[in-house]
């Protein structure tokens, strides 16, 4: 056991059993990997890419159409005001 000191006082815990963590796991096999892929997106369902592809296509095309052409390289510029690149 490992004496842990916490605001002045010791307190004993018991070693932690990496053995008993590995033996709750579940292997994964490609059965347990199957994904539910939306078709609307092309991304897996409930995935950060699928819910920022969803908030995207809710923005109407003419709202894309108003963005600066070189807004992925100066957004630092469109954002903060520095100098473009």
């Amino acid at each position: 056991m490992r004496d842990i000191k916490i605001a002045g006082t010791s307190k004993q815990r018991a070693p932690r059993s990496d053995n008993k963590l590995m033996a709750q796991r579940k292997p994964t096999t490609e059965k347990t990997k199957k994904l539910d892929i939306n078709p609307v997106t092309g991304f897996p369902r409930g995935s950060i890419e699928d819910k920022i592809r969803q908030i995207g296509m809710q923005i109407p095309e003419e709202a894309w159409e108003g963005l600066p052409d070189d807004w992925a390289e100066n957004f630092h510029h469109y954002l903060h005001g520095t100098p473009r690149r």
